[in-house]
Formats: structure tokens, sequence, C-alpha cells
């Protein structure tokens, strides 16, 4: 129930009725009751002298001359008072709205019916008693104090009249001047016509300025406002509104009023609502207004400063079009059923040069310095990354700022939930992994932030308030990738509360390459066929870590004879991997060696080395090569894959040489070149020396050999062979063909191959490079001449030795032949039978004779022997026979003849004879000795008539040669002494 509202009710009088009454905000509608007063409130009226300040005449006491009542013969009058009279209700026709209009002089007025009906207008009106009289002509001044309308108005005219005495009513002359000392108004100071009697300015606030304290986004700020209405604002009554406070922030509801006039406590004018504790107010963060509810009167035209703190926008903005507006100014609120409100209007901001402390201006956050380190460029190594930086404004955790730094190229970081990694240094404390409202892992977690493995981000969650212009410093642990990169441009930006992206140059994140400073390699041995150990000396100034799960592949040591292996040894030998016996995987065709080296370094105990230096074995090549270009490539990975290749560099000293430590290599001298990997020598023989020991043809013929090796043969898998070719002035068949000689390293045997004239021979053991070895075979010569021709030899198969040597018939070996040679022991060469002497000669030329002794004188170039070869039974078993043909015209009739020799031993007694052919052919026994004069005489009886004696010739079966014609001179004694002496020397 609202009472006491007589004095204020413009409302007619009439019986109960319903009218719409809004609240104070105009948004909720009511239907309540009222009930007019019964008649006009009346009273007394304080008349006073003339009270101005600004007043230009003596002051007076001429308000004593009145008083507020008369009756006559009485003194019931209160002198110095008037009777005021409100509310008296005239009919006529008021403007439509009746809002702050007048007619006929009436200051106010409303409908007769509440809302609808005869439109009404009300008279106030003094009416003053003589308390004294009053004297003619005399001017009376005085004052008196009412309270202007609450809406604006043009003076009324305002009459005077008297009763009793009567005088006429007659309209007052108006002051048109300005009053003084008015500030209030529009244009800072009264207007002309201000001074005429209820000359009335529609409300406004003359004074509506509004500053901050902070443009920090994020920031608490206090908004001060200073305000001067020239409309008093009334308790329960006036409500007082800021809005357009966009971007600002704080919880819906009540929030404090604080005092902003250096004590004078003008906040305590306000409330949250009309019943709420002073000093307060009201704000909706949605519709971003604060509503200040009067709980104590303002004056008119009094400065009241008071302040307010609202959150400003995490966002960068310009300052806002705040506006301010009052409703149910004055007694407005009884008098009108909507009040007379103030109409919004802009706020003023403070005269400043400085937009900072425009209202709800927020600055654009800024990083001040950003700087990134880092504790290793070592692919793979956990690197500490540490962060600097400050921001031109504070950072304030309500607005769960994110500042996140990256990107952080190719790092990798293992997280926890939620992705967090632990913060270390001196200001972790200020941050968390979280957002401070995530409850997943129990709430927000300390010294921690969050990492991005995608986009190699990390995110610090502001715990505690950062300070502007602070440096502030955290460090986070990554490991580096495996490949070689530069240091990352930082990128660092600020969400939550905005802030500008950086982009700063940094050292974090520089990898340097991983590649080998020494990548030495190197053989043990140079030899075809050998067991071969071959040294890689890997050495990096870097040093290469297990995390990245190295592997090592060296490639391209191609010909070796080691077949594909899962398992090669790899025998470790640097200081940290001193005795680590692993494995590789070792492929033939692509020369290839896989090797583990983590799961080495595992083995070691080490979890960084620089010296992976090992060795392995293979068996070399059977053939002579330069060293092959090797490669190491090196693979390490973390999280992302790297991979490169060098090549290796050849030791081409002798360093790595040791011939002396073995025996097979006693003779070999070191040389440049040797050390280089799979850099195999030219195997060749450096003697080969052969020589026959008889040129005979048929003879048994025993061929000598001296060889020597510039490499050592070795008995393994290449099997070596040992093959002389060129001996095609053999009759020897066979296949295999006994040794003498050097039996323990070729055997006791070889294989022979007439047709091409080749002896094959195993090595059964190492042949042991520079030193003389001496063998020893024998085969027929063939049956006729041969000139010596070259002979070759070369270790087989022939990959081993590209060109086939020729051999010498020099002797070079150590020591004597321990037989003589004959025909100076060439090879293949084989003498053609000639006879030094062929000579023939008979005893008689006379016919009938039947004792003509033949006398034959003969010595050869070449022995006859009983080896030559026979064709149809394969044996070396024939014996050559000599032939004498021309013998023509004799009678001897029988199939042989008898036969005396010089040599009873060689030749037979009897000989073959052929009448018909004239023939005579003989078989030695035994050899036939070279260059022995055999003579031979046999008997034939001559023809009957005179002949003339033929061409007769030698010539022996078996061996090849030129049939030859005899002599019948050249004779001598010594045919004499076989005769018998005494016979004439004629043609036979």
């Amino acid at each position: 129930e609202i009472t006491n509202l007589l004095d204020r009710s413009t409302t007619a009088q009439s019986s109960m009725h319903t009218i719409d009454f809004q609240d104070s905000l105009g948004n909720l509608q009511y239907n309540i009751s009222w009930v007019a007063p019964v008649s006009p409130e009346t009273g007394s009226i304080f008349l006073s002298p003339l009270q101005s300040v600004c007043t230009t005449v003596n002051e007076t006491n001429d308000n004593t001359y009145f008083q507020d009542s008369y009756t006559y013969g009485s003194s019931d009058g209160s002198p110095g008072n008037g009777y005021w009279e409100s509310g008296y209700i005239k009919s006529g026709t008021a403007p439509s709205g009746s809002y702050g209009a007048s007619d006929n002089g009436y200051t106010s007025g409303g409908y007769r019916n509440g809302v609808s009906g005869t439109k009404f207008t009300v008279d106030r009106r003094l009416s003053l008693y003589p308390a004294k009289t009053t004297t003619p002509d005399q001017e009376y001044v005085f004052s008196f104090d009412v309270v202007n309308p609450v809406v604006g108005q043009t003076s009324p005219t305002v009459s005077i009249e008297l009763l009793g005495i009567p005088i006429s009513k007659v309209a007052m002359n108006k002051d048109d001047g300005m009053p003084c000392c008015t500030t209030c108004t529009t244009q800072g100071s009264a207007f002309a016509g201000d001074a005429a009697p209820l000359e009335v300015h529609d409300p406004f606030f003359c004074t509506k300025t509004i500053a901050q304290s902070t443009p920090n986004p994020c920031e608490l700020n206090e908004l001060t406002v200073t305000i001067t209405a020239n409309v008093p604002l009334l308790a329960d009554k006036s409500v007082v509104k800021i809005s357009k406070l966009y971007g600002a922030h704080f919880e819906s509801g009540e929030i404090d009023i604080l005092d902003a006039s250096g004590g004078a406590n003008h906040n305590m004018h306000f409330g949250s609502n009309f019943t709420s504790q002073a000093g307060t107010g009201s704000w909706n963060n949605n519709t971003k207004e604060l509503t200040l509810y009067l709980v104590a009167d303002t004056d008119c035209a009094s400065d009241y400063v008071f302040s307010f703190k609202l959150y400003n926008n995490p966002e960068p903005q310009k300052y806002q079009p705040v506006e301010i507006e009052a409703m149910y100014v004055g007694n407005s609120r009884y008098l009108y059923q909507s009040g007379v409100s103030i109409d919004a209007m802009p706020m003023d901001y403070a005269i400043s040069n400085d937009v900072a402390v425009y209202p709800l201006y927020v600055i654009q956050a800024e990083f001040n310095y950003v700087s990134a380190t880092q504790s290793s460029s070592i692919p793979c190594d956990t690197n500490t990354i540490t962060l600097s930086f400050s921001t031109t404004v504070p950072i304030w955790p309500r607005c769960s700022p994110i500042l996140s730094f990256g990107t952080f190229s190719e790092a990798w970081s293992e997280v926890g939930a939620d992705s967090y990694v632990p913060l270390y240094g001196p200001d972790a404390f200020y941050f968390t992994a979280v957002n401070h409202t995530d409850q997943r892992i129990g709430g927000s977690v300390p010294q921690g932030a969050s990492w991005d493995n995608s986009l190699k981000m990390l995110h610090l969650y502001v715990n505690q308030t950062l300070m502007d212009y602070t440096d502030y410093t955290v460090s986070f642990n990554v490991t580096n990738p495996a490949a070689s990169q530069q240091a990352v441009s930082l990128s660092v930006t600020g969400t939550g509360i905005n802030i500008t992206e950086a982009v700063v140059d940094s050292s974090a994140l520089y990898i340097r390459d991983a590649t080998f400073d020494t990548k030495l390699m190197s053989q043990s041995s140079p030899f075809p066929c050998d067991d071969n150990t071959i040294t890689v000396t890997l050495i990096s100034a870097m040093p290469l870590l297990r995390s990245c799960a190295p592997m090592i592949e060296l490639s391209n040591i191609v010909t070796t004879a080691t077949v594909d292996d899962n398992n090669m040894s790899v025998a470790f030998f640097a200081s940290r991997m001193a005795n680590v016996n692993h494995y590789g995987v070792w492929t033939q065709e692509t020369g290839s060696l896989v090797i583990n080296i983590s799961a080495a370094m595992e083995q070691a105990g080490w979890d960084r080395v620089h010296d992976i230096s090992f060795t392995f074995n293979v068996t070399n090549p059977q053939y002579a090569q330069g060293s092959p270009s090797i490669e190491v490539t090196a693979d390490i990975e973390n999280h992302n894959n790297f991979q490169w290749s060098q090549p290796m560099e050849a030791d081409g000293s002798t360093g790595a040489i040791h011939f002396g430590n073995k025996a097979d290599n006693i003779n070999v001298v070191p040389q440049n070149g040797d050390a280089e990997p799979l850099n195999i020598r030219t195997p060749y023989f450096t003697v080969r020396d052969i020589v026959q020991e008889t040129p005979f043809p048929c003879a048994m013929n025993r061929i000598t050999v001296a060889l020597a090796s510039s490499v050592p043969l070795f008995t393994n898998w290449c099997e070596p062979k040992v093959m002389i070719k060129g001996l095609v002035a053999s009759s020897t068949y066979e296949t295999n063909m006994t040794l003498f000689g050097a039996v323990n390293v070729f055997g006791g045997w070889g294989q022979w191959d007439q047709a091409e004239g080749s002896l094959t021979m195993n090595i059964t053991s190492t042949m042991i490079a520079g030193q003389d070895y001496v063998l020893e075979f024998s085969y027929y010569n063939q049956n006729h001449q041969s000139s010596s021709s070259n002979v070759t030899v070369r270790a087989s198969p022939s990959m081993m030795v590209a060109d086939a040597q020729t051999m010498w018939p020099t002797w070079a070996a150590t020591g004597a032949l321990g037989y003589t040679v004959v025909g100076g022991g060439l090879p293949n060469y084989v003498m053609a039978l000639n006879f030094f002497e062929q000579n023939i000669n008979q005893t008689s030329p006379f016919p009938c004779d039947d004792n003509n002794v033949i006398t034959i004188a003969m010595r050869s170039t070449v022995p006859l022997l009983t080896t030559c070869y026979d064709p149809m039974t394969g044996a070396h078993n024939v014996t050559p026979s000599l032939e004498i043909t021309g013998l023509l015209n004799s009678v001897t009739n029988t199939s042989f003849v008898d036969v005396r020799s010089s040599d009873p031993a060689v030749w037979p007694a009897t000989a073959a004879w052929d009448r018909e052919q004239g023939t005579f052919g003989i078989t030695p026994m035994i050899e036939a000795l070279e260059d022995v004069l055999y003579v031979l005489r046999f008997t034939l009886i001559n023809p009957s008539s005179d002949f003339t004696g033929t061409a007769i010739s030698i010539s022996v079966d078996t061996i090849t040669h030129t049939t030859e014609e005899m002599n019948d001179w050249g004779w001598g004694d010594q045919f004499i002494n076989v005769a018998g002496g005494g016979f004439q020397e004629y043609h036979p």
C-alpha cells in the first residue's frame, strides 16, 4: 500500500479505479488501485525577506506585512507566512499528454479519469493576508520558495489580484533577465529570461563525465563518474542508468559503488535497489548496464562523484560510447505514470590527451621481449628450451590467458595426461598445464605446460598474475629431431587475453649435422681370396645418441666372397664400445653391412658415443680390383627419420698392413694402397721359369718349372690351380701326370691335356708369396721336329689372374737342376732327325760277284729311341727303323741279309732285304745314340750285266723327317778296319 501521495497527486478526485504502473526499469506493468485525495492540499508557506545572494537592493523585512490567514478581530494568522493552495482543479483543456505542458497559467495536469477522459490542469497559488497595514505607493519585497515543476516549461503568466479591497487580476511583471550563480544549464550559465518566474529548463545532466583507471585488458578497471543534474534525484523515486559499457565484464548482480568525492561519501546516495544497502549498484552483464537507485536525495546542480569497478575486455577495443540517463527525476514518479526522465545521452570523457583514461578503452597487449635458447644442438638429445618473455600489460589469470610458443619444428616431447609437460625455472609456478577450470586431472597442474606434438606448440596457462614489463623465465624439455636444421623463428601469441603475435629469431632447435668427421676404412689384406679384416673408424665431433636408434650401413663393399649373413660378427674397439661383440646383417650382392648401433650401445651400457669404430671380416674376391667407392649411410630416428650418406675415406697408407704377422705373407713388402678396403693386388708370377731336359723326338722329357707368386695363393674357397699351357710338343696322352718336387703345395699329380698341352695343378696348401717353388713332371716328346714356342702359366680359375704369363727357359730358381739340359732347355723344342754323315760304298763292281759288301756309315742328329708313340696301341714302345733304298739290280733273293755293325749291342745281326724294292731295313735293338757314327755292313750278289749305280737314300720311319740321299765318299780307315782290310772304294 502506497500512501501519503496527497500533496503530489494530479489524478482527479474519483472513486477507486485501476491504472497502469511501471516498475523502476520500465519493463514490468501491474494493475493497482488508486484512491484520489478528497481535497487538494492547502497550507501555510513561509515568506522571507529577499534572500538571494545576488540581490542589488537592501534586504527588507517586508515579509512580516503578510500572514497566512486572517479573521477580522482576531490574530489567528502567522505573520511572515502566506497561504499556499496546491491542487485546485480547474476545468479546461490541457495539451495532449499534459507532460510538462501549461495552459492558462497552470503548471501541470492530467486526465480526470486516470488515463482517459476529460483533461484537467492544476492552478497553484499563494494567498497573502495582511498582518500589517501597508502604505500606498510603498514597494514591498519578499520571497518564498516553491519547488519547480519537474518538467521544462516557459514562464507562465503569473497574475496578482486583491480581494476584499478589490483590485482586479493583473499579470505580474516578470524579470526577463538572468538569475546569477546559475551554471547547470546547457550553455553553462543562465539564459536571458531565466529569471522569469517558473521558467523551467528540461531536466538534464550538466555534468556527466566518466574516466577509467587502466586500459589493460582483463584488468579490474575503476570507472570514475561525475554527474551534476539540474533536477534533484530523490530517494526511493529516481533511478540513474549508465549504459553501453561494452566490453566490460562482471558477474550480474550487486556491485560496490565507491566514493570518489574525497570523503563526501557521494556513493552512499545509491543502492542496487531502493531498499538495498547504500553504496551499491545493480550490474547487468548481459546488457552491460549499471543501474543506480537513489537511496538518498541529491541536490539540484550539485556534483556527485563516485566510482565502480568492472573487468576490462580481454580483447583490445576503442573507448566506448557510454551513455547516462535518469528516470523518475524529482517527484515525477508521483506526478506521471511513466515519470519524467533525462533521456540517455553520451557521457563526456575526461579532458585528457591520454586516450588510456577514456572509458573501457583497452590497449592491444604485446610482447615486450621474447627469447628462446636451448641446451643442446645434438640430434635426438634431450634439449632444455628456456623461454624468457615480458608483456606490455599485466596478464590476469581470470581471463584464462594462454601463452602459445611455436613452432618448435620437429621437436618431440613425451607428454603425460592432457599433454602435460613439466616446467622448470624460477617462474614455472606462474603456469599450469591445463585451464584453470579444467578438472580432468584434479584441477590445474602447477608448474606445467601443455605440449602439442602435432603442431609443435607449447601452451602456458597463466595461473598467477604476470606483471607488465617484467621478465619471466621458464624451461621445458623436448627431444631434438634427428635431422639437422636451422634455429626456428618463434611465433608467440596470447589467447584469453589477446596478445599481438610476435615473431622472433631464436637459437632454439638449431640442430647440427649428424655427420662423421672421421670416416676411415682400411683392410688387413690386399690378397685375392684372403680372409680380410675390415677396420672402420667412424668418429663424430658430436655424440651419437642411443635414443636416436642409430643404424649404419656400409655399402658397395662388392665382389667379396662372403655370402649373406644375418649375424655377421662385428667387433667394436672404440674406448666406450671396447670389447663389444655385436653382429650386423651382411648382403653379398650389394656389399652392404647394416649394424644396429643402438643395440650395440645398449650392450656397452652407453647412451652416447663419439667413436663407433669396429672391425668385421670378409673373404676377398678372386681377382684384382681397385678399392670400390664405399659409402656409409647412417639412419637416426626420433619420431622423424633422418638419413645421410658419406663416402668412406680409404686408408691409402700402409699403416694398417702388417704382413710380417702372417707366415704366408712374409716375403711381401707392403705398399701404398694395400690398406684401402677391397683393393686387391694383381696376382702374377714373379718367377716363372721352365726348362726341358731333352729335345729329342720320342724322348721322355723331364720338364722343370720354378714358380713364385706375387701374392699368396690360398687353399680356401677359391680352390686355386696353376695351369701351364703351351706344351704342344708332347705325345703323352695320359690325363694324370705325376709331379715331383713341391708336392706339399701342388700335390703329387696334375691334370694333363695333350690337345692344348696344358698341365693343371691343384694348390693343396698355401703358396707363400715370393717363395720359389720347383716342381718336375715328364712327358714324351713328339716324333717330329718342333720349334720352341711360348709356354704360359696362370693361376686359375681365370678370375685370379687376368692374363697368362709367358714362361722363360732361363733358370732363376735357387739351386741346380740336377741334370744336364740338352738343346738349351727350350720348351717345345724337338730336334729334327738329320744325318751328319750318311755314306755308303761297295766292295765289288763286278757282274755276278756274290760277295759285294755294302758298307753304310751314318751319324744322326738325334737318337733313335725305343719310346716312340704307337698310335695304334697308344703306347710309347715303338723303335724307329732305318731304311736304305735304291739298292736295285741285286740278285740276292733272300728276305734277310746278315749284318755286321760297329756296335752289335745296338744293331741286330740280320736286316730285312727286299730285292724288288732294293731296300735294306734294320731296327736297332736299343737306343741308337745321336751323334755316334754307326757302321753297318752286309753282302749282296751283283747282277750279271752292267748297271750304272743309282741314287741311294737313307730314311727312318716313325720319326718324321726328310729322306736324305746317301754319299759315296768320305770313308776312311775305320771302314777298312771293320771290313777286314784292303777293299777299293766304289759307288754301290
